[in-house]
């Protein structure tokens, strides 16, 4: 059995290619995690807490941002540079 990119058990509802599908939930997921990071930042009060506890949550905060937007890049490197990424199309969704 020969591996083909184009069949239809590779595409949701015989359209849409289950590669841009998983490149579109990295790109949403990417500017997902922007948004809570901005939204965090932005609306937790911290003129209410210590500085050391406000510091602890400054860490939280950027190891959030760090580590996902470190997924999905991982996430789009390997759909773009990588060949075993096909392997896994069906799985990205």
């Amino acid at each position: 059995m020969e591996f083909d990119d184009n069949s239809d058990q590779y595409k949701i509802l015989t359209v849409l290619h289950v590669k841009y599908a998983g490149i579109a939930c990295a790109l949403i997921g990417l500017l997902a995690t922007v948004t809570a990071f901005s939204f965090g930042i932005s609306y937790f009060p911290w003129s209410q807490y210590d500085t050391s506890f406000d510091a602890i949550a400054l860490i939280g905060f950027i190891i959030f941002l760090v580590s996902g937007v470190a997924v999905h890049y991982m996430l789009l490197h390997a759909i773009h540079f990588t060949k075993v990424s096909q392997c896994f199309y069906p799985f990205l969704i």
